[in-house]
């Protein structure tokens, strides 16, 4: 079909893949974008790749800002989990998975990025932090998503969030 609209319109749920430099474009491309500038995912993730797997777990939809050039499109922002690629989930409930990066408290403390090392079973797992501590124990109740949004809109530039699907 000719006149087919190929438009990927994200879903809360949808696997994905990011892409950081098509993320830095689009910023350098929408320099009234502020909120965006303010908070750069790669600054607080120093160990994100070029193209990171995630799930969209939150989207809000917005008109441009005042400022913003009149033909610039309502976007979304998007919140998106860093996941691992291969999700290895053991039986029963556990919400976490071997791989996945997560934020969890040191000590029942401050949260900080690490990924699961294990799940044993009981409700914790073993998380290996990113300065190399290990915590063997970790509360599933302790541990968040490592999350981070990104504003999304349909420009003339390549997409830097597109569905997993078509990344393999």
């Amino acid at each position: 079909p000719q006149n087919v609209d190929t438009t990927y319109v994200p879903q809360v749920g949808d696997a994905v893949v990011y892409f950081r430099q098509g993320h830095e474009e689009q910023l350098c491309q929408f320099p009234e974008a502020q909120c965006q500038r303010s908070y750069l995912p790669w600054e607080e993730f120093p160990d994100m790749k070029a193209a990171e797997h995630c799930e969209i777990v939150d989207i809000k939809y917005m008109f441009p800002a005042a400022n913003e050039a009149s033909d610039n499109s309502i976007f979304c922002l998007l919140s998106l989990a860093r996941m691992p690629l291969t999700v290895e989930k053991s039986s029963g409930s556990q919400a976490f998975a071997v791989g996945q990066p997560v934020k969890a408290r040191w000590k029942r403390g401050t949260r900080f990025n690490g990924v699961i090392a294990a799940c044993n079973g009981d409700g914790t797992y073993r998380v290996h932090f990113e300065d190399g501590d290990v915590e063997a124990k970790e509360p599933e109740e302790d541990m968040a998503l490592q999350t981070f949004n990104v504003s999304f809109r349909k420009t003339h530039m390549p997409e830097f969030v597109i569905p997993l699907y078509l990344f393999q």
